[in-house]
């Protein structure tokens, strides 16, 4: 009797404990988000309104736990009184989650349906990933989008599967005949860039929107055919070229240019001119080389807003979204990306919501303000030092152009 008796309080307590359950998935879930976003620089580790946020999820376990030993001490049944303040603590906790949800994700582009019609947009690295879904919320405003990729098979797939979430939703709009284009890109070869923008001119459209989407990481080093790293050609020279030899059409219709980076920029301590591609002395690692190109994305943005101030250029920091990119990362970073797959997608972003501050710049009636801002999350952040260095901006710029070939004379 006396073991059934202790057994009875032992359970009474295990129920009225009940409520605590929500409270501290919340608190792990933010917390845990900190971390992983913290360490790839996405949040500050002393970030006050994430600290603020932990400190209220934090206090919140604390009342389910003053709840649970209230209840624990009670006489008599306690299931009746602690499932339904367990379904309460539980939904203010969902609340909490849907909150964290909405730090890691940022806010969606709030745009007038149809504020793309007549508008030309086109985007690099457009059949998959954080590309695809800026295409497929651009049409979806009514813009006439351009796939600029390597294989013409993947664009033609993508263009497909976007056509087919518009014929599923009956209270969306159906893309309109010639509403997606491809042409062929490829930007680890200058020859395929020059060729891609004769591919568009032969078009015959004017050009709104230009979003330099494309980007490689990779953990062994390559060497393009025209001589240079293939992180630093496809995710930088590439682009630059692209863009000055479509200038003259954004020039036309006081276009807007895109550039999409990374957070991981800050992980460079500077451009190196001397050995670019990691040749001498600079040994290659890949987020190394990766940080230097998207250093090289802001300062291209910098550069363009001073010598072309009538054009609207914003570098974009799409965040930690869940894509293909590991595909040539190494190994443990590949599998471990697929066996924590579930855990991971509560912490990245899916590459609709990577997509959300692209397809914002692009759609907004009037251009955001400041030019040539950095933004996450759909709004702007701070730079570092670096890449707001304007004589550093023109020295790359100028370097640049003696690698694709170009001279501006700016």
């Amino acid at each position: 009797i006396k073991f059934l008796n202790s057994a009875t309080m032992t359970g009474q307590c295990a129920i009225s404990y009940l409520p605590l359950a929500g409270p501290s998935l919340a608190l792990i879930y933010d917390a845990v988000s900190w971390i992983f976003l913290a360490s790839f620089g996405e949040f500050s580790w002393f970030c006050p309104t994430r600290m603020t946020s932990i400190l209220i999820r934090s206090a919140f376990v604390g009342a389910s736990i003053a709840v649970g030993v209230g209840l624990c001490e009670e006489d008599g049944p306690i299931l009746n009184v602690s499932i339904p303040i367990a379904i309460i603590f539980l939904l203010i906790s969902l609340y909490f989650v849907r909150q964290t949800r909405r730090d890691i994700t940022g806010p969606a582009p709030k745009l007038e349906a149809g504020c793309m019609k007549n508008k030309i947009v086109l985007v690099t690295g457009a059949n998959t990933g954080i590309g695809k879904d800026t295409v497929r919320q651009l049409v979806g405003l009514g813009a006439k989008v351009i796939l600029a990729c390597r294989s013409e098979a993947k664009a033609i797939s993508a263009m497909n599967d976007i056509r087919k979430t518009y014929v599923r939703n009956e209270n969306t709009q159906l893309i309109e005949e010639g509403q997606l284009l491809f042409i062929p890109l490829d930007l680890s070869n200058f020859e395929s860039v020059r060729k891609g923008a004769k591919a568009f001119h032969d078009l015959n459209l004017p050009l709104h929107v230009l979003i330099n989407n494309a980007g490689v990481m990779r953990n062994g080093k390559q060497i393009t055919n025209d001589g240079y790293e293939i992180c630093l050609q496809s995710n930088h020279l590439g682009h630059f070229l692209f863009t000055l030899l479509l200038l003259p059409d954004l020039l036309k219709t006081k276009g807007r240019i895109i550039n999409l980076t990374s957070i991981t920029y800050k992980m460079t301590k500077g451009f190196d001119f001397d050995d670019p591609n990691c040749d001498h002395t600079r040994k290659y690692t890949m987020f190394s080389q990766y940080a230097m190109s998207k250093a090289c994305n802001i300062l291209f943005t910098k550069e363009l807003v001073r010598r072309y101030p009538t054009l609207s250029s914003y570098a974009v920091n799409p965040g930690v979204v869940r894509t293909d990119v590991v595909r040539n990362m190494i190994a443990v970073l590949r599998y471990g990306h697929e066996i924590f797959g579930f855990v991971m997608r509560w912490l990245q972003k899916t590459p609709e919501e990577g997509a959300y501050t692209s397809v914002l710049l692009a759609g907004s009636k009037m251009p955001m303000e400041p030019n040539g801002s950095f933004l996450s999350n759909c709004q702007i952040e701070k730079e570092n030092e670096y890449v707001k260095n304007a004589n550093e901006a023109k020295r790359v710029w100028d370097w640049s152009e003696k690698q694709v070939g170009l001279d501006s004379k700016k």
